[in-house]
C-alpha cells in the first residue's frame, strides 16, 4: 500500500527542541500513516513516555513498536512505555536480545569500566515474559505502508562491519550489531527512510531498501547516521549516495555527531530539516503555493 503521506513526531532526541521537553541520549519517533501508530524505538529512559504526554501523543494507540536494535538508548525508553501500551506485537531482530557491553569512557569517573549498552536487564524480562515479539530478519511489512528491513547486509567497504562494543565482558568478540534495522515509509511522494543508529551503514540500508523496492524512488532519509568521528572516505560515499537519491528531505539526529550533522546540512541546505524532540515532521513535505 502506498500512503498519501505520513506524520512524524519525534519523542525523544538528544536535543529538545522546545521549552517543557526533555532531551535525552537516545531517539524515539511515533509514526502516524493516518490509520496506524507505530513507536520506533523509545529511548533511553523517561523522555519518550515524558514527551508524549506533553505532546498530546496517545501511547494507547499504538498498533506496533519496532526497535531498531538493542543499544539501551533506543530500547530503555520500554521500562516507562510498556504500561502505556495496548497489547501489540513488538517487532526486533533476535539479535536485540543479546547482551553487549563497551569501555565506559568519558561518560564514567573510570573510562575503563566496562559498561552494559544492551537492552536492560527488566526491559529484556518483560518482553520475553509479557509481549508478543515477532522477529524480523528480512524485509516485513508492520503495518500497510510501513516496512521493517530485517538483516541489513554489509557490503559498503567504507562503512567497515559497523560493530560498537562487544558481546562478552572481555570485549573479546566484537558485536557487529547484526541487529540494526530501519523502517521504511511508502509514499506517493516516495520512499522515507528513517533509521535508527545505522550501525550497518546509510549506504548499505539505502541499497537494502532499493533492490528490495523498484517502483517507488527514495527521497527522504532521516534519523541517527551513526556518521560521528567517521573517515572522510566515508563521509564523502554517504554524501555521494544521498546525492544520488532524489531526495526532498534529510535530516541526521542522535548519534551523527555535531559536525557531521553540519556537513551534511551544507551538502543538503533546501532539502535538510531539524530533527530534535518535539519535531514533528509530513512526509513528504506540503507544497507551499506562493
Amino acid at each position: 500500500m502506498v500512503l498519501e503521506s505520513v506524520d512524524l513526531t519525534v519523542l525523544c532526541e538528544n536535543t529538545a527542541g522546545r521549552a517543557g521537553l526533555r532531551g535525552e541520549w537516545g531517539l524515539s519517533v511515533w509514526i502516524d500513516t493516518g490509520t496506524h501508530h507505530i513507536l520506533f524505538d523509545t529511548g533511553e529512559a523517561t523522555a519518550c513516555a515524558y514527551n508524549a504526554e506533553e505532546m498530546g501523543v496517545d501511547l494507547a494507540r499504538t498498533d506496533a513498536v519496532v526497535l531498531s536494535h538493542g543499544h539501551y538508548d533506543h530500547t530503555g525508553g520500554l521500562a516507562q512505555v510498556l504500561p502505556l501500551l495496548p497489547p501489540v506485537p513488538i517487532y526486533l531482530h533476535p539479535g536485540a536480545l543479546q547482551y553487549r557491553y563497551a569501555k565506559a569512557g568519558d561518560i564514567a569517573v573510570d573510562p575503563e569500566e566496562i559498561r552494559d549498552i544492551g537492552m536492560p536487564d527488566g526491559v529484556r524480562a518483560a518482553l520475553q515474559s509479557e509481549w508478543e515479539l515477532r522477529f524480523v530478519e528480512e524485509p516485513t511489512e508492520i503495518v500497510p505502508g510501513v516496512w521493517a528491513t530485517g538483516t541489513i547486509p554489509r557490503q559498503e567497504p567504507t562503512e567497515g562491519p559497523g560493530g560498537v562494543g562487544a558481546l562478552d565482558t572481555a570485549l573479546q568478540h566484537p558485536d557487529p550489531v547484526v541487529d540494526d534495522m530501519a523502517v521504511w515509509i511508502e509514499t506517493t511522494g516516495g520512499i522515507l527512510i528513517v533509521l535508527g543508529c545505522a550501525h550497518a551503514g546509510v549506504i548499505n540500508t539505502v541499497r537494502l531498501v532499493q533492490q528490495t523496492n523498484n517502483n517507488l524512488p527514495i527521497t527522504g532519509v532521516i534519523g541517527g547516521t551513526h556518521l560521528r568521528a567517521v573517515t572522510s572516505a566515508r563521509m564523502q560515499a554517504t554524501i555521494e549516495c544521498l546525492a544520488s537519491l532524489p531526495l526532498s528531505m534529510v535530516a541526521a539526529c542522535h548519534c551523527t555527531g555535531p559536525r557531521e550533522a553540519f556537513v551534511l546540512q551544507s551538502a543538503f541546505p533546501d532539502e535538510f530539516v531539524p530533527m530534535t524532540a518535539g519535531s514533528r515532521i509530513r512526509f513528504p513535505k506540503p507544497t507551499t503555493n506562493n
